[in-house]
């Protein structure tokens, strides 16, 4: 089963032009609606249930602080099968602070978490971004070498109708969620490098059409890689049950 979060989001002007307290407080302020969302999904999965933690963007700063604050050096930590936390500003130092969950180095590793911000060939990218995790999703491994194409698993298109222009009037566009397409594998060799994960250039339409200013990956982060992601969670997850004697799902 999938539990998404519905939570009251800050809006993207926290980021360009809200004064950095109040920018806070808006985050706080949808903070407090996932940890609830948390609460309540514990409440249904039962006592002992195995979960995964998956976020990306502003999901990822709130995700990383329900790792922290909710999930690292407690019961729920041995329950934890892994948290892919992508597409924010997870910084090493803030990962090697945390008291049981540890970056993950392998790709049957359990109980760690995930973490890569990524960027095309041209990519330039500020000083917030030093000393950032990567986990390269190609071979799993931290701060991983390159890996090649033909280790892509494959990425999966977005489907229907989004709203991707962010300055506009606030009113509702009709979003519509296609089905998913064929995954499209070998399209992308990546690497990390000083804590960014650099991937090859795209020259898919739908692909190129998700890179934002200074050749900027983050709209590519999950679909680029969603058969990467979603057959290393099969893995993590299959990984979990053999060391624990559980029937694999």
């Amino acid at each position: 089963d999938i539990y998404a979060p519905r939570y009251r989001e800050a809006s993207i002007y926290r980021y360009i032009a809200a004064p950095e307290d109040i920018g806070q407080k808006a985050m706080d302020f949808a903070y407090t609606d996932v940890v609830r969302a948390f609460e309540n999904f514990l409440a249904r999965i039962g006592p002992d249930a195995p979960f995964i933690l998956a976020s990306h963007s502003q999901g990822t700063t709130h995700g990383f602080r329900l790792l922290a604050e909710r999930v690292d050096g407690t019961a729920l930590a041995e329950r934890m099968i892994a948290a892919y936390l992508i597409g924010s500003k997870v910084k090493e130092a803030e990962a090697a602070a945390l008291k049981t969950v540890k970056v993950c180095d392998a790709a049957d590793q359990t109980g760690c978490l995930i973490h890569y911000a990524a960027f095309g060939p041209k990519g330039n990218p500020d000083e917030t971004m030093d000393g950032l995790v990567c986990v390269n999703p190609l071979n799993w491994r931290k701060d991983g070498g390159p890996a090649e194409a033909q280790t892509h698993k494959g990425a999966v298109l977005p489907s229907g109708r989004f709203q991707n222009a962010f300055f506009t009037k606030d009113i509702a566009t009709g979003v519509v969620f296609g089905p998913l397409g064929k995954p499209l594998p070998g399209l992308a060799s990546a690497r990390c490098d000083k804590g960014l994960l650099w991937v090859s250039e795209q020259t898919h339409p739908q692909l190129k059409a998700l890179v934002v200013r200074g050749d900027n990956y983050h709209g590519l982060e999950y679909p680029l890689f969603h058969m990467d992601l979603r057959l290393n969670a099969a893995a993590r997850i299959a990984a979990f049950a053999n060391a624990r004697g559980r029937p694999q799902p």
